[in-house]
């Protein structure tokens, strides 16, 4: 984790480290969302608005293309490849560390540190 003020790292926080690893997950488990789902849906109502049974291979592609070039950027978006953790959450050694760093900066505490999700 580090200091949103200046930057520097304060040390390594399990809580921050669980939490990257959340966000993360639940990014790897978005980007599939578009080719499992989007592109079956709207292969469905292209055939049965032209009520045809099966779609040629280059509508297919071009469908899947398209979709997954609009919805990988969004669902790698949803979480930014830095966030942010209350100080209150952190370890107490981490939460003592921020606090003396202002401290001796003669600055107001920042009520959050910044944790890199390592993407």
């Amino acid at each position: 984790v580090a200091d949103p003020a200046d930057g520097q790292p304060l040390g390594l926080s399990r809580a921050a480290g669980e939490r990257a690893v959340r966000d993360t997950c639940v990014t790897r488990l978005l980007m599939p969302v578009g080719n499992f789902l989007i592109v079956p849906a709207v292969v469905w109502l292209y055939t049965a608005a032209r009520r045809i049974r099966q779609p040629s291979l280059a509508t297919q592609v071009a469908v899947t293309a398209a979709v997954f070039s609009v919805w990988l950027p969004t669902a790698a978006s949803f979480y930014p490849p830095v966030g942010s953790l209350a100080l209150d959450e952190i370890e107490p050694h981490l939460r003592s560390e921020a606090e003396a760093r202002a401290r001796r900066a003669g600055r107001v505490v920042s009520p959050s540190v910044e944790y890199e999700r390592g993407v």
